[in-house]
Order: structure tokens, then sequence, then C-alpha cells
């Protein structure tokens, strides 16, 4: 199939469905499972393996992702000028990038600048598999996404260095009992070793994040 499925409104669902092997459609760089502006809506339970994109998202808000797989694609899920939305559940293995912002086809076609604070906002990822990415498992531009409880596994790299900047690689502070004592404390994310070099300093603990953002 060529091109994709072009879904713009809001208030949409898409369940169980499966979207494969999306190839360029001639000068159609926004070529993707799916494409589209959409707002307040959901995908879950679906597939998306060999497009070029999985799933490209534009100029969205209040779209949560949930259950969803996507394996050998160029990228599976690529977000521009996007916000407040929710990434949950999901799994990304063996695509080239597995979450990615940072796509220079789209910028020159669609006539954005480069203010990367603006690409992705107000995110949350969370319990999403990362493994065996051929690039980078998250290659994100933006700032104030929480990262946590993810679980990274043999990516060439886990996260770029622009990410750990401006974004927040654990949870919310939680408040949790323990043996009749109170704590408070923050989850973070599991990373295995990297295959490739690490240029964000992130190997295989769910720590020291040199120059991560402390809320």
């Amino acid at each position: 199939m060529q091109g994709g499925a072009g879904i713009y409104g809001e208030d949409i669902i898409i369940d169980s469905c499966t979207f494969t092997n999306i190839t360029m459609f001639e000068e159609d760089t926004d070529s993707a499972g799916i494409f589209g502006e959409i707002y307040n809506s959901m995908i879950k339970n679906c597939t998306f393996e060999y497009n070029v994109r999985g799933l490209l998202l534009e100029e969205s808000e209040d779209v949560t992702i949930n259950s969803c797989t996507f394996t050998n694609n160029s990228a599976g899920i690529t977000p521009i000028m996007c916000y407040n939305g929710i990434i949950f559940g999901c799994t990304f293995e063996s695509n080239e990038y597995g979450i990615r912002t940072w796509d220079y086809e789209i910028y020159e076609k669609f006539g954005y600048g480069w203010d990367f604070v603006d690409i992705l906002q107000n995110y949350t990822l969370s319990k999403n598999n990362f493994v065996g990415n051929e690039e980078y498992a998250l290659e994100i531009l933006g700032k104030n996404n929480e990262i946590y409880m993810n679980n990274f596994e043999n990516n060439s790299e886990n996260v770029n260095f622009e990410a750990v900047l401006s974004n927040y690689f654990h949870s919310p502070e939680l408040t949790y009992e323990y043996e009749g004592k109170t704590y408070t404390g923050r989850l973070g994310n599991y990373y295995g070793e990297e295959l490739g070099i690490s240029y964000a300093g992130i190997f295989d603990k769910p720590y020291g994040i040199e120059g991560m953002m402390i809320s």
C-alpha cells in the first residue's frame, strides 16, 4: 500500500487495526500507516509493521496511544508539534527509530522552523518496551515530557542527548507506605546496555543521567 490512511478530526477511536507495508507515495514525504491531525482521540491495540512511518501525528492534542505494537518501521511514531498526550503500554521493536520527532523531510515539507522546544510537549511515556531498535529507541525534542517505567533493551542508543536536557526521565513524586512507614520517591526507567556509543550518558542503570532535569 502507498501513502497510508489520512485522518483529521476529533473524538476518534481507532481500535485493533493493522497497518503494514506502507511505502512512500511519489513525493509524498509524510507517508505513514496513519498520518493526520487529531484531537481528544485514542489509538489502541493496533499493529504497525514494515512502514516508512508507523504513526505520524502533526499538530495533534490530547491523543492517547495505548497497547500498540510497532515493528520493522523506519520510525514507529513520529509526533511533531503535539501536546498533552499519552503513549502507554506499547512495544517498539526492530525499528530504525522507536519514537522520533527529528524528521527533516517533514520539517521541510510543512515549513516548520527549528524551534525544537515546541515539537513535543507535556506527553507521558510510560510502561513501554523499546527493544532492538537500530538507531535510537527515543530520539525526541521538546520539553516537559515525563518518561518513566519504560524498558530499554538492546537498542543501539536508548535516548538522544538533547532529550535529557528538557524532559523528565522519572515519574512525579509518589507517596507510599511500606512496613508502617511513609516514603516519597520517584520511578525511573530500566536501561539495558546500549549496543552503540551513548551520547546521553545512559547505559544500564535507571539513574545517573548527566544534566537530567528534576521537577
